[in-house]
């Protein structure tokens, strides 16, 4: 499975960076990041010494977008910047990587490009989806030759953590969420709804064996009190990524989406009708201890 990420590269995305790179059967061709208070660049330095200290593997590492289409940029959340500082301080111009990073060409542009040399490239998105949104914008051909689009996103029956009735990363950029919706014909959708199923408890912290995650766990365990919402890390874009590469591990219904755009309080809602025919599939159970394993496996050294 040739696989492009396309991510904002915050705390949760790193964890499931973390996971993509483990994984035997995803060759990955390469990571695309998004930016906003920290640009695109600054976060694909980070994706670049993050890689370097926890995998042998060589992949591409491409700057996108800062900013949304047309919506405001919103700076997002800050409670890791810190741990994530840690990392990115750490790059130099100097220093020899096994992963390209590569500044001459947009992350649109290598997502096209990308799709011409690889046939059926699957796309895993993590973060707003507007560098995908530009690439379909670039190429109209583009979406016939995806294979598979994975996104982290939006929701169905639970409260959103942008709006009420939206999810951030739909939030963020609606009018890039209706582009691709529109457009690609195999999207697996992972929303709030499932993985707020999936978290570790501010007690599971403890067990994480490597400072950097378990810095970063406690980080978003504390943002999650913050607003509320108690104390724990929902592991939305991890559980994209067992999407990915374990698709078995959930339950999917066939349904078509659009996306409001135009009203403000409903601006980033999710508008779904169920049907067989649809071109999204949306993960509505997963079998949670399975999954809950790989995590101890993975993080914990197992319990």
């Amino acid at each position: 499975m040739h696989v492009v990420f396309d991510t904002d590269a915050l705390g949760d995305d790193l964890f499931a960076l973390f996971h993509l790179l483990n994984q035997e059967e995803v060759q990955l061709e390469g990571v695309t990041t998004f930016g906003r208070r920290t640009s695109s660049l600054e976060r694909a330095k980070l994706i670049q010494v993050f890689s370097e200290r926890y995998s042998d593997k060589g992949f591409d590492i491409i700057p996108g977008a800062n900013r949304p289409l047309i919506a405001q940029r919103r700076e997002g959340c800050t409670f890791c910047d810190d741990e994530l500082a840690v990392i990115r301080g750490e790059w130099s111009e100097n220093r020899e990587y096994r992963t390209n990073l590569i500044s001459s060409f947009s992350a649109s542009e290598y997502i096209v490009e990308k799709s011409c040399e690889r046939e059926g490239i699957t796309l895993l998105c993590t973060g707003p989806l507007t560098n995908v949104a530009l690439a379909a914008s670039i190429d109209d051909t583009l979406a016939d030759r995806v294979e598979r689009l994975v996104i982290m996103g939006g929701l169905r029956g639970v409260t959103g953590n942008f709006s009420p009735v939206t999810e951030a990363n739909i939030g963020n950029d609606p009018e890039s969420a209706h582009i691709v919706f529109s457009r690609f014909k195999n999207i697996d959708l992972i929303p709030l709804d499932a993985t707020l199923q999936l978290a570790l408890d501010i007690s599971d912290t403890s067990e994480i064996r490597d400072p950097f995650f378990k810095g970063v766990a406690i980080s978003c365990c504390n943002a999650h009190k913050c607003k509320g919402k108690g104390q724990i890390m929902p592991l939305h874009d991890y559980l994209a990524t067992i999407a990915l590469a374990s698709r078995d591990l959930l339950k999917w219904d066939r349904c078509n989406i659009s996306v409001e755009c135009s009203s403000s309080p409903s601006r980033g809602r999710l508008i779904i009708s169920d049907s067989a025919s649809g071109n999204v599939s949306i993960a509505s159970a997963m079998e949670k201890d399975r999954i809950l394993s790989m995590v101890q496996e993975e993080f914990m050294g197992g319990r």
